[in-house]
């Protein structure tokens, strides 16, 4: 069994990994904005392939889905576990 960092496709090969473009395009937000979300850790999970900068496809989903709010006053997880 993979360790749990490690994005399989179905037939057990190794998810492509995604670059910093095209982690931009699927969030729909700037190159300039990932970079900023690096520096303070307010953005997705990111990997290191030598000193390229690459996404999985899960982590960006798991961003996604923790940055998902249910109204404007709704601080979300992130904000909960940091002032528990």
């Amino acid at each position: 069994m993979p360790p749990k960092h490690v994005s399989l496709t179905d037939n057990g090969a190794l998810e492509p990994l995604v670059t910093v473009n095209e982690a931009a395009a699927i969030l729909r937000c700037s190159r300039h904005s990932l970079n900023r979300w690096r520096l303070t850790g307010d953005g997705p999970q990111f990997v290191y392939v030598g000193r390229r900068v690459r996404y999985r496809r899960g982590d960006l989903a798991a961003f996604i889905t923790t940055s998902t709010r249910n109204s404007t006053s709704d601080r979300g997880e992130r904000a909960a576990l940091t002032a528990a």
